[in-house]
């Protein structure tokens, strides 16, 4: 049995004596290969956590947040009604400002790291594919050496989404009070629009960040040739995130099993602490279910994110190499020449 960080000794070793051969003809192979990186490189899972943390997962986040902006629901700001709550004397306002200013520092230094991580992530691929070692800090270091154009694609991302759920969100919480037919007409039209503007924005995002990891591009030479690539693949483009898509609900239908499985453990903790009136095994039996439970859903994001991030990854070096011919074309040729 390997261990958790044996497993890219051993992989170097025995699974790839010649230089592995990333060519994907298919959206099963181009998924195989992120498969088996993700699954024997378990240290990229760190980086796919990171990644995670800043909406690296693909398009899943934001058709997922695009449908709860259908909903009319509504992000409340983790520091709405502050105002309301506190009451600063002078010394109040300074103590404040410098911790702001350091919470401000820790969070740009944060971002940093996750933006490095994400880059370090796509490098994996091109590393794994050299049969070159795959250690976790000379990735992250490949990531900080683009950081700033994969910060400025990341920032252009975050802010176009979100102006973009901000409309869906402001259309729907109007169409629900207001519904008559010419609104619904006009619903449907600006929801068709969002939803295709943002994944045009993801798909460009994702290919640009390739072209700057994989071909030290800067961002806007990456966005130029991240949008030629597009125009020449976008079916292709479309059909994989729809694959990603049902890979992202398999992945939560995963998770959500697990956390049921661990809540009715808990349940029977519960009972039987009750039943020989002991607190502590209550107690205890809470606490250590749900560190497994937070365990298991870091597991499931970081897995996911590497899963997909290398996916992409993969179908964007195919795309850039020789080009990728969609299944549904080949369908069609084979059926009506």
């Amino acid at each position: 049995m390997l261990s958790f960080y044996q497993g890219d000794a051993y992989l170097s070793r025995n699974w790839y004596n010649t230089r592995m051969n990333l060519k994907a003809e298919s959206y099963t192979e181009a998924l195989r290969h992120a498969w088996h990186m993700t699954w024997h490189h378990p240290r990229l899972w760190i980086l796919g956590f990171m990644a995670a943390l800043i909406g690296s997962g693909g398009i899943f986040e934001f058709v997922s947040n695009f449908f709860v902006s259908i909903s009319g629901g509504e992000a409340r700001s983790l520091f709405e009604g502050w105002e309301q709550n506190v009451t600063l004397s002078g010394f109040g306002v300074v103590l404040s400002v410098v911790m702001l200013l350091a919470i401000l520092a820790l969070l740009v230094g944060l971002v940093a790291l996750l933006v490095s991580a994400q880059g370090g992530l796509i490098y994996a691929v091109k590393r794994v594919e050299d049969k070159a070692s795959v250690h976790i800090g000379k990735l992250f270091r490949r990531g900080k050496r683009h950081l700033r154009d994969l910060l400025i694609l990341n920032i252009a991302k975050i802010l176009i989404l979100g102006l973009l759920l901000y409309v869906m969100n402001t259309l729907s919480s109007y169409y629900i009070g207001n519904a008559d037919v010419g609104l619904t007409i006009l619903f449907l039209i600006v929801s068709l629009v969002v939803l295709l503007a943002g994944l045009l924005v993801s798909f460009l995002v994702i290919y640009a960040a390739c072209y700057v990891m994989l071909h030290e591009r800067k961002w806007k030479e990456a966005a130029l040739d991240a949008w030629a690539l597009f125009s020449r693949h976008w079916l292709v483009s479309i059909e994989m995130a729809l694959v990603l898509f049902f890979v992202g609900v398999l992945f939560v239908v995963v998770a959500v099993a697990g956390i049921s499985v661990l809540a009715g453990f808990a349940l029977a903790a519960l009972a039987l602490s009750a039943i020989f009136g002991s607190t502590v095994l209550a107690g205890v039996s809470v606490v250590a279910l749900s560190i497994v439970g937070i365990i298991w859903i870091i597991l499931a994001a970081s897995t996911y994110t590497t899963f997909v991030m290398s996916g992409w990854t993969v179908l964007f070096m195919q795309m850039d190499r020789s080009g990728f011919l969609s299944p549904m074309i080949t369908w069609f040729k084979k059926k009506f020449s």
